[in-house]
């Protein structure tokens, strides 16, 4: 079985737009509707279940050729312009980009690229707290996030700090796990592996 439960639609958050074998981008159902950056997500069907890690989200004009102006005075708050301006909500899409970071094979959570990217138009949805939980009992995925890009050390530490959230019976044993696969993916690194600690050291001293 190669789609996990939900298969169904539940909690379904948006479509894959855009796809390769590294990343794939999604754009969500409802305005502002993006899970928050470190998210695991699932792209749940069309082939063997994807996750990705959210790297990055953007809200802006459903149309490129017909970017927004602004509207309002400077004495106007955003609940104005809306108000004064309801087609707006209608001309904008919210999407966002996610890492690949493994997939479901065989019954199992394989923490490695696919063999093919996740397919154009199927959905997609945040993990729950025990699919997060069952998809960071290892770490071979963190070479895919550590190469993702300039924003690659932020993604990883929110990541890491939400996967911390979904174990609240052991938060700091997972962070010092998952510090110890850091510390050596980053051994040749220290400044860069100091920033990311930096950014999960308050959730570990919890």
């Amino acid at each position: 079985m190669n789609e996990p439960a939900h298969a169904d639609g539940a909690g379904s958050i948006g479509r894959v737009l855009e796809a390769t074998i590294s990343r794939f981008t999604c754009v969500c159902h409802a305005l502002d509707g993006a899970p928050p950056l470190g998210t695991l997500v699932l792209v749940f069907e069309g082939g063997p279940a994807v996750y990705g890690v959210v790297a990055d989200i953007r809200t802006q004009s459903i149309d490129p050729g017909r970017p927004l102006t602004p509207r309002g005075g400077p004495e106007d708050d955003r609940e104005t312009v809306l108000a004064q301006n309801p087609q707006i909500p209608a001309l904008l899409q919210t999407a966002f980009e996610a890492i690949v970071v493994g997939h479901r094979r065989d019954g199992g959570v394989r923490r490695y690229l696919p063999d093919s990217p996740p397919r154009i138009y199927a959905r997609v949805r945040a993990c729950t707290a025990a699919e997060t939980a069952e998809f960071f009992h290892g770490f071979e995925f963190l070479p895919l996030l550590l190469a993702a890009g300039p924003l690659a050390d932020q993604v990883i530490a929110a990541c890491l700090r939400r996967a911390a959230a979904a174990m609240p019976a052991h938060p700091r044993a997972f962070l010092v796990q998952a510090g110890r696969a850091l510390a050596h993916e980053l051994a040749e690194e220290p400044e860069r592996l100091a920033a990311v600690f930096g950014q999960i050291r308050s959730v570990a001293a919890g």
